[in-house]
């Protein structure tokens, strides 16, 4: 109970001190945040959304995984054919398996086991650099796609040509 206490006010104090950080910076790669105070709630939820977009998609994940699935969700915040902020993106019908559940009047749980620590440090981590910045894709721009690789691999929206690469359990797929 105590090392957890521990470990929750130095991820709090490492966030505080990376906001002052950023606040200081005079450009910050984020799609998103352009004109917010980064202080806001606004801010708070674009985290949330991230992180619990990625808890759902990719903590089985290595880190190179999660950070490619973070990569498509960034680059559609940035594309013309997506609503702009990261929760819009997360939140658009049918683009996220699991958010289906939301639409079915199910509830979205995000509730780490002890084992997933690591990982929920590197969600954290992530999150917080796509939402406040500095935060580079790791897919290029055009790779707005990406599904399990335990779909069948002759959708019709998976042409052969347009895959951008396979890492973990996901094919990214370029738009």
């Amino acid at each position: 109970m105590y090392r957890k206490s521990i470990t929750n006010v130095i991820m709090i104090v490492i966030l505080y001190i990376s906001l002052a950080f950023v606040q200081h910076t005079a450009q910050f790669t984020s799609p998103v945040l352009t004109g917010y105070n980064l202080n806001t709630t606004y801010v708070k939820q674009q985290i949330q959304c991230v992180e619990e977009a990625l808890f759902h998609e990719s903590r089985s994940e290595s880190p190179e995984g999660i950070h490619a699935v973070l990569s498509v969700i960034y680059n559609r915040t940035k594309h013309k054919s997506f609503r702009g902020s990261f929760c819009d993106v997360v939140h658009q019908p049918y683009q996220f398996s699991y958010r289906n559940y939301v639409r079915k009047g199910k509830p979205v749980k995000t509730a780490y086991k002890p084992s997933e620590h690591k990982v929920r440090v590197t969600i954290a981590s992530y999150a917080f650099d796509a939402v406040v910045g500095p935060f580079k894709a790791s897919v290029d721009d055009d790779v707005l796609y990406y599904h399990t690789t335990k779909l069948k691999k002759n959708l019709k929206w998976n042409k052969k040509d347009k895959i951008y690469a396979t890492i973990g359990n996901h094919i990214f797929i370029r738009s």
